[in-house]
Formats: C-alpha cells, structure tokens, sequence
C-alpha cells in the first residue's frame, strides 16, 4: 500500500485499485486491465501478488505482457507485480528493469548468525506494526516464541498476530501465555 500511496501522491482518489492473486488471474486479463481506461478515474493501479508461483501463465502470456511493458501503459496506469523469487536471466526480467522499476525486498536465507538477525528484524517491524494497528503491543518473549513457531513467514506472522490480538482481548499486551 506505501506504493500505492507513493504512485497516487495527492490524487488518492483518482486512481483505482485492482489486486489479485497471480493464480486468480490470466497475462491476457492483466494486459486487458491495464489497457483499459476507467470510466469514473483518472487512472489505475494492477496489483498482481505471488507472480513466481503460477505455474499456469504460459511463455507466450509473458511475452504478451512483456511487449506491452516495452511500449508502455497510458498515462497514469500502473503494474505492481511481486514475487517471492525471480529469475534475473529471463527477458521478462530485463525487460521490467529497463523500462520500469524493480524493488527487491528480499531478505536473506541463510541460517547464519547475521541472516537470521536480518530476518527476525524484519519479522519484529512486521509483528510491531501489526499489534499497533490493532491497539496492542507483544511482549519481546512472546515474540521469539511466535517466530519459533512460526519461522520466517511474514504473512503467516502478521496473521497469527491478528488472531492473537483478538484472543487477547482486554490486554493491550500479547503476552507468552496468549501464544501458548
């Protein structure tokens, strides 16, 4: 959403937002959506999640969509794909490089000392953000017990906080016993 948000600068409300999950979804619909124009905005933003795990867009889908990002989208429409991993090799890589804007937020892997520093500071602002926006705050205890339980998933993080914010109820702590 900062993205949407960075895209749409003062005009909030005149772009409209559309996002989908990659297996929900087809290259030829994507390319439809994003080359058509709305009736009651000035504009649009397509948000397609999870992008490297659909096994069903097709080479040619790629290609499609890929020449469509080489001319270009009309004027204020926007493309946000996301990926858990991608193959930088790949034409469809370098096409989106060249002529648009790659952000990797990849985190590192690893199981080394500092990798999983990186990861459990990423899972901490995520859990921290989560409980705030539900009025709560989790204790530092239960924190690492979540993540043991959880590993690195930030989704399946942010979710499990949610539930454990509603579990807690009155609390404005999420303590060890609420995880437990």
């Amino acid at each position: 959403l900062q993205v949407c948000e960075f895209l749409t600068g003062k005009d909030k409300n005149r772009l409209a937002l559309e996002i989908f999950e990659a297996d929900e979804i087809t290259t030829g619909d994507i390319i439809e959506l994003i080359s058509t124009f709305s009736f009651l905005m000035s504009g649009k933003i397509i948000g397609i999640k999870n992008c490297d795990g659909n096994a069903s867009w097709s080479g040619a889908g790629f290609l499609s969509l890929g020449s469509l990002i080489e001319k270009g989208f009309p004027e204020n429409h926007f493309l946000i794909l996301t990926a858990s991993t991608i193959d930088r090799r790949k034409k469809f890589f370098k096409t989106i490089d060249a002529k648009g804007l790659i952000i990797d937020c990849s985190v590192a892997k690893g199981a080394r000392k500092a990798d999983i520093k990186e990861q459990n500071e990423v899972l901490r602002q995520i859990a921290d953000e989560t409980a705030a926006k539900l009025g709560k705050q989790i204790q530092d205890r239960a924190f690492h017990m979540l993540v043991d339980l959880t590993g690195f998933d930030p989704r399946v993080l942010a979710g499990n906080i949610e539930k454990l914010a509603a579990y807690s109820a009155a609390s404005k702590l999420i303590t060890c016993e609420h995880v437990q």
